[in-house]
């Protein structure tokens, strides 16, 4: 699974244009009927003394 994880992401840093307001990223996991699964979300804001500052998604990938 790590293998897995690594060449998704390579893949998106390879093919994947992010607009230029992105300044953050939030990795989010969840367990659906079948299988776990993972996301990653751009955010055009951040603030760590705030945890609800991935609610701000400017991409999901």
């Amino acid at each position: 699974m790590k293998e897995d994880i690594r060449h998704w992401i390579q893949q998106i840093n390879d093919e994947t244009i992010l607009p230029s307001d992105i300044v953050a990223f939030n990795f989010g996991l969840f367990e659906s009927e079948e299988r776990y699964c993972i996301y990653l979300t751009g955010s055009i804001f951040y603030d760590e003394s705030d945890d609800d500052w991935a609610c701000n998604i400017g991409i999901v990938v």
